[in-house]
């Protein structure tokens, strides 16, 4: 499984928190580190996988909005 990020921003600042040790990909959670009030915004999650299965293969893609508002301490 690669991921990509597409905005060099974040570059070294996401950090992987979905499913861990297994082909089987539930959770695509993900986290921002260093986040600054720059950071403020609008995001698109984009899915795209394929789901084997013993005789067929099924691609299937999700795209997710998060509002994401960074306030201080």
């Amino acid at each position: 499984m690669v991921g990509t990020v597409t905005d060099g921003r974040f570059t070294d600042r996401l950090d992987w928190n979905g499913s861990k040790k297994t082909l089987d990909l539930q959770d695509g959670s993900i986290f921002i580190t260093n986040v600054t009030f720059n950071d403020t915004g609008t995001y698109r999650c984009y899915f795209d996988r394929t789901l084997t299965y013993d005789y067929y293969e099924f691609r299937t893609n999700t795209t997710k909005y998060i509002s994401m508002n960074v306030v201080a301490k």
